[in-house]
């Protein structure tokens, strides 16, 4: 009786320790997949093909039919993502009209209780999602395709924010995913209006999705601007995995002293 109840007891043990086991291994697992993207991960099926980390979509530009691998995975802090924009463009209506739905709720999520709600958020000053793909999507296109996807990438993208009062702008990285170190370098640039002379009024390294601000009545009225541009650019190269996304908005101040509390509490988000 006294072996009987030992073997028994020593099962539940190993069958304890193989569960602790297990589940450590599938920890590991996801853990090494968002800091290496060629890592097969734990996949949950929600409707569209995933490979190797990622998650394929299907669009269309143009009358072309193309491919998206996108990061499957969700940052609280970067709701909006390329895929986003990615089914706007898609040959799925139904992707495509939930998606504009989705990206016009959060723009209008975005809009301080400082800001005048009629005139903040219209006339999108930047819309702007990128791709490069990983390999097994990359070998699927031409040489000249490759070579258009990585050029395409490194372009600056310059954005006049004159009819801003704040400029409101939205970051997705992926930093929680690619392993890379790779960061947005963003520059302003302001136009004299009694030269017309052109200067770098600052520059800022992002490295984090999130909200990001720029002063831009402020900088023009003590600055004597009357021009106020900005430029958004990759720190350095980087390899054919890479997905980005950002969007961004004018916001108009119809409460100055409440602005400038919200702008004290919230300075570190402030491209200055």
């Amino acid at each position: 009786m006294k072996k009987k109840l030992f073997v028994f007891v020593l099962l539940i043990v190993l069958c304890i320790m193989q569960t602790a086991c297990s589940d450590d291994n599938k920890e590991s697992s996801q853990e090494e997949a968002i800091t290496n993207p060629s890592v097969e991960r734990i996949i949950s099926d929600n409707g569209e093909e995933k490979i190797d980390g990622y998650s394929i979509y299907s669009a269309e530009y143009q009358g072309e039919k193309y491919l998206l691998a996108v990061p499957d995975i969700y940052n609280e802090s970067a709701p909006i993502g390329a895929e986003d924009y990615g089914k706007m463009a898609s040959d799925n209506s139904g992707d495509s009209e939930s998606a504009t739905r989705k990206i016009s709720e959060f723009g209008r999520s975005k809009i301080p209780a400082w800001a005048d709600d009629n005139e903040s958020g219209t006339g999108s000053i930047l819309t702007w999602y990128k791709f490069a793909f990983p390999d097994f999507i990359m070998e699927t296109y031409t040489d000249d395709f490759k070579q258009l996807v990585i050029e395409g990438l490194r372009v600056q993208n310059g954005k006049d924010i004159s009819q801003s009062d704040v400029e409101y702008l939205y970051f997705n990285l992926y930093e929680d995913f690619y392993n890379n170190d790779n960061r947005l370098k963003i520059e302003v640039y302001g136009t004299y209006a009694s030269t017309g002379e052109k200067e770098k009024y600052c520059e800022k390294y992002i490295d984090e999705s999130g909200d990001y601000f720029i002063d831009s009545k402020r900088i023009m009225a003590e600055k004597g601007y009357s021009a106020l541009e900005y430029t958004v650019a990759f720190d350095k190269d980087f390899d054919n995995e890479f997905a980005f996304c950002a969007t961004g908005f004018k916001l108009i101040i119809e409460n100055e002293e409440q602005y400038a509390a919200w702008k004290n509490e919230n300075i570190q988000r402030f491209i200055e």
